[in-house]
């Protein structure tokens, strides 16, 4: 009978378990097909109670490991099963090409291009008259070139940092960022707090890392402080994942006093900060990083994506002197290196006034979008910001996010349900997320809006009847 050893395992025994049944299936020590033992027999074996080995399969059939039948028993995945269900779980975050073009895509939060591309190729032409460009043809350090790490340092002003070249590291763009840190910092059963509400991002890299996810409590102002001391107090809580400035799907914005409380939380209970600023380059104005409040225990992530250019995959985090290294040693691990030729366009941008101009290019985008989406969504209060690139709507009843969602898309306009968002099994709103930034051809952004002003105001297709 299989029968883990917990000796050496720390935390809750229901995640040791489950750590133990995701290791013994990477050891092959356990196969698909094999059967676990009953809930009763493995309780006797480890010493533990019956419902901490039901809490523990559960948490394994949660990660897609296992699969339990009625009668049977509980059952080992297949590698094809497995994967299938980590890719049901986490679809949103697929890019999903829309092969249609027709569909209006207010799906996917992605910023229009500036104009024709002429910025980059300004810059290749400045770059193609070097006499020498074979450094960019080679390896480089997987911390960044010690000039990029500077130009990066010197752009984290706009969050009201001041780090030496020495404290940032280069990326390719911010989730490679979160990938870099959570990878360097959390072990398979760690817990991550973060927003009820949050990038689907982070849920598809805690699922692919076997990390626990637990949701925090927001308001208008995002993650609640009373919240996150709670969890903490209750629970062994690692790290603590936050995105203060225009906060993905809700776009709330922390006061200067709620990311001192957040700061303060992490720092009492030693908990790792990890916050996600690829929007914090958009508003005009906006509060000190949360990082400022605690520098030794915070990692601050941003990149250009939002702000310049997405393609260009660039991106910094400023992280504890000490944590340099080993974070260095996971970019290596990852990607070896940032394209150097990636980093010295954006290092010369930043140098210059052309980064300037391409952000203040995305914010009258923004600005000039944002007002229009707000305008003509207005009876339903839109939650929106001039700088933001999407609007969060919660929907009048009777309408039920996943029959809205599907409406719109049969009417030819692509939504993201508030499903995509949740963390857990929390409720679910009755919300969707509105992104328009990259339907950037006039008509096609006003047809989309009305068709979706048109569901709004008819509720009688809010409801759809059974027989």
């Amino acid at each position: 009978m299989w029968t883990p050893d917990l000796a050496e395992r720390s935390g809750p025994r229901y995640i040791a378990i489950a750590n133990a049944i995701a290791e013994d299936i990477g050891r092959q020590t356990l196969t698909p097909g094999d059967k676990l033992p009953p809930h009763r027999e493995l309780a006797w074996q480890l010493g533990v109670t019956v419902g901490t080995i039901s809490r523990a399969y559960r948490e394994a059939e949660q990660r897609g490991l296992v699969v339990g039948e009625v009668g049977r028993g509980t059952f080992i995945r297949s590698g094809q099963e497995q994967n299938d269900d980590f890719a049901r779980r986490n679809v949103l975050f697929a890019y999903n090409k829309n092969d249609n073009p027709d569909l209006i895509d207010f799906k996917i939060n992605r910023p229009a291009p500036p104009g024709k591309g002429e910025a980059l190729r300004d810059m290749l032409t400045e770059l193609a008259a070097e006499d020498d460009l074979s450094v960019m043809m080679s390896y480089q350090p997987e911390h960044g070139q010690l000039h990029h790490r500077r130009a990066g340092a010197n752009w984290l002003r706009f969050a009201q940092l001041s780090p030496q070249p020495e404290e940032v590291l280069v990326t390719n763009g911010t989730h490679h960022g979160m990938t870099v840190v959570l990878g360097t910092i959390m072990r398979p059963g760690d817990l991550l707090a973060t927003e009820s509400l949050t990038y689907p991002g982070i849920k598809y890299l805690a699922n692919s890392m076997s990390l626990r996810l637990k949701p925090v409590a927001m308001d208008d102002e995002g993650m609640r402080p009373d919240a996150l001391e709670a969890l903490c107090q209750s629970e062994e809580v690692r790290a603590v994942y936050v995105q203060p400035t225009l906060q993905n799907p809700t776009n709330a914005i922390m006061s200067e006093q709620r990311r001192r409380d957040i700061a303060d939380i992490a720092v009492a209970h030693n908990v790792a900060i990890i916050e996600d600023e690829v929007y914090g380059m958009m508003p005009v104005e906006r509060p000190p990083a949360i990082t400022s409040f605690a520098p030794d225990h915070a990692y601050h992530l941003s990149s250009v994506s939002k702000c310049m250019a997405p393609g260009l995959r660039v991106g910094f985090i400023k992280a504890p002197q000490q944590m340099i290294n080993r974070l260095a040693a996971t970019i290596r691990m990852t990607c070896w290196m940032t394209s150097p030729l990636n980093a010295e366009i954006v290092c010369r941008w930043l140098a210059g006034e052309r980064h300037q101009e391409l952000t203040a290019w995305h914010q009258e985008q923004a600005r000039e979008r944002s007002r229009l989406v707000r305008e003509v969504l207005k009876p339903w209060s839109p939650r929106g910001h001039d700088y933001a690139y999407h609007v969060w709507l919660t929907l009048p009843e009777p309408w039920r996010m996943e029959e809205f969602v599907a409406e719109a898309e049969n009417r030819g306009v692509l939504v993201t349900g508030s499903d995509h968002f949740v963390v857990g099994r929390g409720q679910t709103p009755h919300a969707v997320r509105v992104c328009y930034a990259w339907e950037h051809k006039p008509n096609r952004l006003m047809r989309g809006l009305t068709i979706l002003h048109e569901m709004l105001n008819d509720r009688m297709s809010g409801g759809r009847s059974v027989i």
